[in-house]
């Protein structure tokens, strides 16, 4: 997918798309999905896909977790992975909003945000029959015992 069809993508959705960054700051998308895609990944909340309006209930929880979070800052905006080799694209919230429409025809939706510092990742993933909202830390604290 090149640029152009990735930032359609994304107008689609609702957002408001601006450029891509391009800063080296970490993490990458690469690095992000490695934490919210690893397996021992445990979900924030989680919402059958079976359930009604299941996409809008996954959004809504990913959008109070990512303001509370610093995800989305005051004005709506956030870092949204474009692809692995894309990177990152600077996008905001509209009224229009709906990541509904960033779903694949079978539901599953893979959508990966950062916070602008890197300190934090959030994303709505499927996974089965579920969508999982993500929030982790960056990087991922060190669970090993003393």
């Amino acid at each position: 997918m090149n640029n152009e069809d990735i930032t359609e993508r994304f107008r689609q959705a609702g957002l408001d798309v601006g450029g891509f960054l391009d800063d080296g700051t970490s993490p990458t998308v690469t690095e992000a999905f490695r934490v919210t895609a690893h397996i021992d990944t445990v979900p924030w909340a989680r919402v059958p896909k079976r359930d009604d309006d299941a996409l809008r209930r996954a959004q809504d929880l990913w959008l109070s977790t990512a303001r509370r979070r610093g995800i989305v800052t005051p004005d709506g905006a956030f870092l949204t992975a474009a692809g692995m080799s894309q990177g990152w694209l600077r996008v905001s919230l509209t009224a229009g909003t709906d990541l509904s429409r960033l779903a694949d025809p079978s539901g599953v939706i893979e959508f990966l945000t950062r916070s602008p510092d890197g300190s934090r990742l959030c994303a709505i993933s499927t996974e089965g029959g579920e969508h999982w909202v993500i929030d982790e830390a960056y990087p991922p604290a060190d669970d090993e015992d003393d």
